[in-house]
């Protein structure tokens, strides 16, 4: 098998950090029942050669879920003061 594309290695590396929410997809028209294990064994194959990139998607995915946690506290908190609050 080949190596990763100069390209799709920049786009990772200088697409991904500014996003605001990661999510990595696939798609394809093909009848493979096996391509789902293939594109994962490619996407592991380029994590293993380019650590950089296993960091750069590992980063984007932790600063996503602390963002859920956060914005999940602040409603359980803004909820609970809006229960609390006296009438008028």
């Amino acid at each position: 098998m080949g190596s990763t594309h100069p390209a799709h290695l920049s786009s990772e590396l200088e697409g991904i950090p500014p996003t605001e929410k990661f999510a990595a997809i696939d798609v394809s028209d093909s009848d493979d029942p096996g391509l789902g294990d293939k594109i994962a064994a490619l996407q592991t194959r380029n994590y293993q050669e380019h650590p950089e990139v296993a960091a750069v998607v590992a980063q984007a995915v932790r600063s996503q879920c602390r963002t859920a946690r956060d914005q999940s506290h602040k409603r359980r908190r803004s909820s609970r003061f809006s229960i609390n609050r006296p009438l008028r």
